[in-house]
């Protein structure tokens, strides 16, 4: 049977519309070329958008940050750096004057790194209480009273606050009458990360002077003159002898009479002689200081043999009053042993 021509099957009553197709070319587009390029067409609302202007915003000139001039701004650190030194009341040059009609002692007071668990705090008890006690001697505190930073949290007693604690506490019982001056050392230096040094009151609570790197005292004695310079640390070292910093800075400066330092937990006590123009001479007395400490996990750690009892504590200067004459003391005992006469 022939099938009629008709709709085809599945059609049933769609109706088959045309198909539009739209594209950009068959539109009308207003707009410019800005040059012979066909991409270089922008169209009115191209145009428009490029060219609405922003409503203009207005801000008060004193909300702006300030337009300094040099002569201002160089103002600004003299005058921070003149507060600085004030706040922190470091020097490098004092005269100290001591009246006195017998000898007097002066302990190197170095390196009692406080707040450290290797430290022989009855060591240092006892020869503050010297100090404080006895009637011809004083001390100038050497740097690193306190340890301040924890190379090793576990061996740490104190934090930094009860270290600072600690020594003003310590310093103010041994007195201020029996304390010459100060030398910051290098860990006070570590405090300052929290902004300043420990050592940022020493001078207004003690009323004495504090020195920092090679400094200069000019000590009277009675009628006795003494030139000492001293440092808490000088530069170099060396393996035979503990008193090396010190010669180097006698070469670096001459005519000091005393050259002290401390840093290095290697004590010793040396005179030497220094040639003088003319073929004369000059007799210059060492002290390389001691310390408290007798061990740390740093020392263990970098091959360092623990301290001896005999090289706990301090040494000490003993000076006339009459005359310039220097001697010196290995150790507490020792000091006492010789100022006992003068009693």
């Amino acid at each position: 049977m022939k099938r009629k021509r008709g709709r085809p099957r599945g059609s049933k009553n769609k109706q088959r519309r045309p198909v539009i197709k739209i594209t950009e070319t068959n539109m009308e587009r207003e707009g410019l070329y800005t040059s012979p390029s066909e991409e270089s067409f922008k169209s009115v609302d191209t145009i428009k958008r490029e060219a609405f202007e922003k409503a203009s915003v207005e801000i008060e000139e004193s909300l702006l940050p300030a337009e300094l001039s040099f002569e201002e701004l160089h103002d600004e650190a003299v005058r921070r750096a003149d507060f600085r030194e004030k706040i922190e009341g470091e020097l490098r040059n004092v005269d100290i004057k001591i009246d006195s009609d017998r000898p007097i002692a002066i302990a190197w007071f170095s390196d009692t790194h406080v707040g450290n668990c290797g430290i022989d705090y009855e060591k240092l008890r006892e020869t503050a209480e010297v100090i404080k006690e006895h009637p011809l001697v004083y001390c100038i505190t050497g740097g690193d009273v306190t340890d301040s930073l924890f190379f090793d949290y576990g061996e740490e007693i104190m934090n930094m606050q009860e270290q600072y604690f600690y020594m003003y506490k310590m310093l103010g019982w041994i007195g201020a009458e029996n304390i010459l001056a100060g030398v910051a050392g290098n860990h006070e230096q570590f405090s300052r990360k929290q902004g300043v040094s420990n050592y940022i009151n020493f001078t207004k609570e003690l009323k004495r002077p504090l020195l920092r790197g090679t400094s200069f005292i000019n000590l009277t004695v009675g009628k006795a003159e003494y030139k000492i310079m001293l440092a808490h640390k000088f530069k170099g070292s060396s393996i035979y002898n503990p008193n090396h910093p010190q010669v180097r800075a006698g070469r670096e400066v001459y005519g000091a009479d005393i050259i002290m330092s401390a840093h290095n937990h290697r004590p010793g006590e040396a005179n030497i002689y220094q040639k003088e123009f003319g073929g004369g001479g000059k007799k210059i007395t060492l002290i390389a200081g001691k310390t408290f400490k007798k061990y740390d996990a740093y020392g263990k750690d970098h091959g360092f043999h623990g301290m001896a009892d005999d090289e706990i504590g301090c040494n000490y200067l003993i000076l006339n009053h009459d005359k310039r004459l220097i001697r010196t003391a290995s150790s507490t005992e020792e000091m006492l042993e010789t100022m006992g006469q003068y009693l």
